[in-house]
């Protein structure tokens, strides 16, 4: 007899007690087991159920001696035996092809309680089937409280064609190009936030148009063509591409379009109207540009400021749309029209004097520019 799984050292002491105890009155083994099952089912968890040969599973059904050499000797076996009908009314049959003498009842009886037996067994201890190949969305998408984060999930062209149908309908007077249409990633991180509800703020180095998206692409491959001595995880990590986002590397044009790009990403996912970004974002981008007079002291927020500031506006919203079940469009309005947010975060800020250059002395007409 083989147990399925191993057991503490604990337990040996447990069964070498119970088999002691029922050595003395030669019960079988299924009785022993279900003694076991019933005094001691702790047990059972930690053992697990052992493994019958087909003819212990004969003679627990009480199938006849003579019934159980035949069949044994015919080279039947556990799964042969749980497989040679698909149902009783098929079994009756196979029973009257087996034994050409006239079987009672009760013998009946106990060759379709045996063929249950295996049945039974055979179920438990079938191999559990290979699961199909996942698709990229279900793949990619990590184990439940697990720490591992990668990124969404890339969408079909037949899913990205239906986003796209469905914002014209939306939106008949707005012209989607590679200029202001999403990248691929940028849309697929949207759509899969929205399939979570899990929403976070999406860094501005990733809100690229497909054109853009395809200049970096195509720039990035050329530089790594032509690199020497390159580190192996820079040819196996997928490294998104992304803009870099600094003070002096974004005019007024870039920034507005970036702002552009992410709200058609955020209403082609349905995730909010195109209204409730742009105004947000013709609002953000006012306050940001303000001028002001030299003599003022004052200067305006600087691009990473800016991106502070809409990171911090964002997460308001986010706070909204998931502690409290606000919709997007609600909570965008509240953070742009209602809350004084948007206006103290990129308000002006103290201009600080340019360092005074320090005189060079000058040595043509004495030591240390002093005559005499």
């Amino acid at each position: 007899m083989h147990c399925l799984f191993t057991f503490a050292s604990g337990d040996f002491n447990l069964l070498s007690g119970i088999s002691h105890q029922f050595n003395q009155t030669n019960l079988g083994v299924d009785i022993i087991w279900t003694y076991l099952h019933f005094v001691h089912p702790g047990f059972l968890s930690v053992v697990g159920v052992p493994a019958m040969s087909f003819s212990d599973i004969l003679v627990s059904a009480q199938v006849l001696p003579q019934q159980v050499d035949q069949l044994v000797n015919d080279g039947w076996t556990t799964e042969h035996f749980a497989l040679c009908a698909t149902s009783l009314e098929d079994f009756d049959a196979v029973m009257t092809d087996l034994f050409d003498t006239g079987l009672s009842p009760l013998h009946k009886a106990s060759l379709r309680l045996a063929w249950k037996k295996c049945q039974s067994s055979t179920n438990q201890g079938a191999l559990a089937p290979t699961p199909a190949l996942a698709s990229p969305e279900v793949a990619a998408q990590p184990l439940a409280g697990s720490w591992s984060e990668t990124f969404a999930p890339k969408l079909t062209s037949a899913n990205v064609s239906q986003i796209k149908a469905a914002f014209k309908k939306n939106y008949p007077a707005e012209v989607l190009l590679p200029e202001n249409l999403p990248s691929l990633r940028l849309l697929s991180m949207v759509v899969h936030q929205k399939s979570k509800q899990d929403f976070k703020w999406i860094p501005w180095k990733y809100r690229l148009t497909s054109a853009k998206c395809d200049e970096l692409t195509s720039s990035k491959s050329s530089k790594m063509a032509r690199a020497e001595g390159i580190q192996l995880h820079s040819i196996l990590m997928d490294e998104p591409p992304a803009m870099e986002i600094s003070n002096g590397g974004l005019g007024l044009h870039a920034l507005r379009q970036m702002f552009e790009t992410f709200a058609f990403a955020m209403a082609m996912a349905e995730v909010c109207h195109l209204s409730s970004l742009k105004a947000y974002y013709l609002k953000f981008l006012s306050l940001m540009t303000q001028k002001f007079d030299a003599d003022t002291g004052l200067r305006g927020p600087t691009i990473l400021e800016a991106q502070a500031a809409d990171k911090a506006l964002m997460t308001t919203a986010i706070d909204l749309v998931m502690e409290r079940s606000w919709t997007w469009d609600d909570a965008l309005y509240e953070v742009t029209h209602i809350r004084a947010d948007l206006t103290s975060l990129l308000q002006p800020r103290p201009k600080l004097p340019k360092p005074a250059v320090p005189m060079r002395p000058d040595f043509s007409s004495g030591r240390d520019g002093r005559q005499g």
